[in-house]
C-alpha cells in the first residue's frame, strides 16, 4: 500500500463514518478497486483507521466522558450523583458493549473470510430497508419518545452494533440509531448513545490490532 492509497482510504473513512452508510463497506470497495487483495492486512488497516474516529468521538464527547468517569468514582465511593444523567448511562453502556466484544472475538474472522461484493451489496440494501422501517416506527410515536436509556435498550442496541460490526454493509451508527428509534428513544438520545457505545469497541479493537502488529510485524 502506497502513502497515497493510505491517504485516500483515510479520506473515505472520514467522509463515511458519521453518516448512515457503512464506512467498512466503502473501504472494502475502494481497496478492491485499488487491487489491495490482502484481506488480513486490509482489515487491520481498517481497524487502525477507526482509531481516528475514536479520537473524534473523544473530542466531541469529552465533557460527557469526563462526567461519566467522575460518576463511576462517586458510585464506587457510594456518593450521590453529581450528574445523574451521565451516571444512568454507565451500566447501559457496559451491557451494550458486551455483544460487540463477543462477536468480535468469536465471529469476526469467520464473517471477514466470507466478505464479498455480493454480500456487501445485499447487506447495504437490507440496511436501507431497516432504516425506512425505523423511521416509520419512530414517526408513529411523536411526543412519546423516551430520553432514558433502559437496560433493554442497551441490549438490543448492543446486538445491533454487534451485527453491524460483522456485516460490512451495515452502517454501525445507522444500524444502532435505527434500533434505538424502534425501541422508542428520541433521535437525539439514540444518536448520542450510539456514538458513546462505539467508543469501547473501537478503542479495544484498535489496541488489539496495534499489539498484534507489534508482535507480528
Amino acid at each position: 500500500m502506497t502513502i497515497w492509497q493510505a491517504i485516500l482510504l483515510g479520506a473515505v473513512q472520514g467522509l463515511t463514518e458519521f453518516v448512515p452508510v457503512s464506512s467498512t463497506a466503502h473501504l472494502f470497495l475502494v481497496q478492491t478497486s485499488l487491487g489491495l487483495g490482502d484481506a488480513a492486512s486490509n482489515l487491520s488497516f481498517d481497524i487502525v483507521l477507526h482509531l481516528g474516529t475514536a479520537l473524534a468521538l473523544i473530542v466531541v464527547f469529552r465533557r460527557d466522558l469526563a462526567r461519566m468517569i467522575g460518576e463511576i468514582s462517586r458510585w464506587i465511593l457510594r456518593r450521590t450523583a453529581a450528574h445523574p444523567e451521565e451516571r444512568s448511562l454507565v451500566v447501559p453502556l457496559i451491557i451494550g458493549t458486551i455483544p460487540g466484544v463477543l462477536a468480535g472475538l468469536f465471529l469476526l474472522k469467520r464473517f471477514e473470510a466470507n466478505r464479498s461484493l455480493l454480500t456487501i451489496g445485499i447487506s447495504m440494501i437490507t440496511a436501507c430497508l431497516y432504516f425506512f422501517v425505523s423511521e416509520a416506527v419512530g414517526n408513529r410515536q411523536p411526543g412519546r419518545e423516551r430520553e432514558k436509556v433502559t437496560l433493554w435498550d442497551s441490549i438490543v442496541i448492543g446486538l445491533a452494533q454487534a451485527g453491524a460490526g460483522l456485516m460490512a454493509g451495515f452502517s454501525r451508527s445507522g444500524f444502532t440509531i435505527a434500533t434505538g428509534r424502534i425501541a422508542g428513544l428520541s433521535r437525539e438520545r439514540a444518536a448520542r448513545f450510539s456514538f458513546l457505545l462505539a467508543l469501547p469497541i473501537i478503542l479495544g479493537a484498535g489496541a488489539k490490532t496495534i499489539l498484534d502488529l507489534h508482535r507480528h510485524p
